[in-house]
């Protein structure tokens, strides 16, 4: 009895050991283990992990009166400094090595509880214990990434140079081989390649279906547009410059409809891999709505991929906002993508770079993880640029001056000039609140006019119901400990739908105008379920 009560009391302090350590790593990061170093979480991109670092400076780690550090001291550093393999089930494996000079080293395995805990169930990595194999073996991929990259940029040359209609071939191909250039796993290389697949079918349907105001861009490029044209369209904001980008691209070997508008289903596609690789890198805990696993499938949501597959405004647009919001992920390395995100979309709308500067503006200047001299730098240099394109702004949407006056006549002028289009609601005679429903969520059940309104409806319905989640989900202390992309993307698809709705009178319009701020409303839900796991989780071990 004696035994079973020692194993008993042994096996609980084990336990409430692995609760102490796994806690610290999630409320602190750190794990200090007495005289040896200690435990330290690391984010990386998609994936979060635990490392062991040894102490350099063996001293600073002892003599601790923490009863925490006193039970990792008893029941951890004791017995490794004996030689002996420590095992703690929720955090891992430590192995005690002898090296050949007498010294010796710990060998530290996460356990798989924990990697689960920290990535949201992800498979487990296969552990390489020498550190000099790891290396060896992430040069070696490298390498070969690299390699296979340069034939592939062979192969696309000998097909442009000599195949005729090759474009549609290798645009099929970048399409599908994308995700190697930012060195994705191989489960979310598959994911992109599917959504590439399912990008195309939009690709189609709107290329044979739908057309617009796409075949007319073409028309202009291919045949109405004369050099002295392009050189004034290429300096006048909106349509005549998307004309313009047309035209170059035409006179570069796409000549054809399909090849052109292929081209720019291929810009979408680039957008939505990044918006991919963004939600990899920010949202930590991948969370499930129901039986459904958030994460990835967001994106297959119809109209994200409707608007960016054809030739015209949506198409650019979007990538521009997504560049800007991947640039400022680490804007010390990206800050040429956020301007040249910035500086295009201000050629294709510029009161939406107006906008972007505000909205990420706003989030840089009240976020706590950025220096003083880093946020004063940015907001001088976005205030600047606010400044500098105000007057181009009012100008292209034809206001004298940025006042309420001003305001209320362009959404009347646009509006009005709006409702003949078909699909067209009163939205003038609607209380504020109701144009901003009508803009989020609308067309609903009660607007059905066919099966693509059908579809829309039970979209709307599903961003009704997350969007009902979100809010429940405490909103203003999760949107406070968002990461900046996050908040500056949220603040953009506010701001957006604020200004939008009331400029805003029919439906068909209000879908293609509202997709470039749904890049925002995705972040943050993924980002709110995230967050409302990782607090369970700290609660559980705290």
């Amino acid at each position: 009895m004696d035994e079973e009560k020692y194993l008993n009391n042994e096996s609980a302090a084990i336990e409430s050991l692995s609760g102490s350590v796994v806690s610290l790593l999630l409320n602190e990061g750190k794990a200090v283990i007495p005289e040896l170093g200690y435990l330290e979480l690391k984010v990386f991109p998609g994936k979060r992990t635990v490392l062991f670092r040894a102490a350099k400076n063996a001293a600073q780690f002892s003599d601790s009166e923490d009863p925490i550090q006193s039970q990792i001291y008893d029941n951890l550093t004791i017995p490794l400094k004996e030689g002996k393999i420590v095992t703690l089930p929720e955090v891992g494996i430590f192995h005690p090595i002898k090296k050949a000079d007498g010294s010796s080293h710990i060998s530290y395995t996460m356990s798989p509880a924990l990697r689960k805990l920290l990535n949201g169930g992800e498979k487990k990595d296969k552990v390489v214990p020498q550190e000099e194999k790891k290396r060896r073996s992430v040069q070696m991929n490298t390498g070969t990434q690299r390699g296979i990259i340069a034939l592939v940029g062979i192969f696309v040359l000998i097909l442009i140079v000599f195949l005729p209609g090759s474009k549609i071939i290798v645009f099929l191909i970048l399409g599908f081989y994308l995700p190697r250039f930012f060195q994705f796993k191989k489960r979310d290389t598959r994911n992109l390649q599917l959504l590439w697949a399912y990008h195309l079918i939009f690709c189609i349907y709107y290329y044979y279906f739908l057309r617009a105001d796409s075949y007319t861009y073409y028309l202009n490029a291919a045949g109405r547009m004369t050099s002295q044209d392009f050189w004034e369209s290429i300096t006048t904001q909106g349509t005549e410059f998307i004309n313009a980008i047309c035209f170059l691209l035409v006179k570069a070997g796409l000549s054809s409809y399909f090849s052109l508008f292929l081209f720019f289903s291929l810009l979408g596609q680039i957008a939505i891999t990044l918006l991919y690789k963004i939600i990899l890198t920010v949202i930590p805990f991948n969370s499930r709505w129901g039986k459904i696993q958030l994460f990835p499938f967001l994106l297959f949501l119809p109209n994200l991929h409707l608007w960016t597959v054809a030739v015209g405004k949506d198409t650019l647009l979007f990538l521009c906002i997504i560049l800007v919001a991947y640039g400022f992920i680490r804007i010390s390395k990206r800050f040429p993508l956020v301007v040249m995100g910035l500086l295009l979309s201000f050629w294709i709308r510029p009161h939406v770079t107006l906008i972007l500067l505000v909205s990420f503006g706003f989030a840089y200047a009240i976020s706590s993880k950025i220096s003083i001299s880093q946020r004063t730098f940015m907001l001088i240099f976005l205030i600047a640029a606010a400044g500098l394109i105000l007057p181009s702004v009012l100008n292209f949407v034809q206001m004298d001056e940025l006042s309420v006056d001003e305001l209320e006549q362009f959404s009347d002028r646009q509006a009005a000039g709006l409702s003949d289009a078909g699909s067209s609601v009163d939205l003038a005679s609607y209380p504020f609140p109701l144009k901003v429903f009508t803009f989020l969520y609308r067309p609903l059940f009660f607007d059905i006019n066919g099966i693509p309104a059908l579809i829309i409806s039970f979209e709307n319905l599903l961003w009704l119901l997350l969007s009902i989640r979100v809010l429940r989900n405490r909103f203003f202390a999760t949107f406070k400990a968002a990461p900046l992309v996050v908040q500056g993307s949220f603040l953009f698809f506010i701001m957006g739908v604020l200004v939008f709705c009331m400029s805003m009178s029919n439906l068909g319009i209000i879908i293609r105008q509202r997709n470039m701020f749904l890049p925002g409303l995705i972040l943050f839900i993924l980002w709110s379920f995230s967050y409302k796991k990782e607090l369970t989780l700290k609660r559980k071990y705290a």
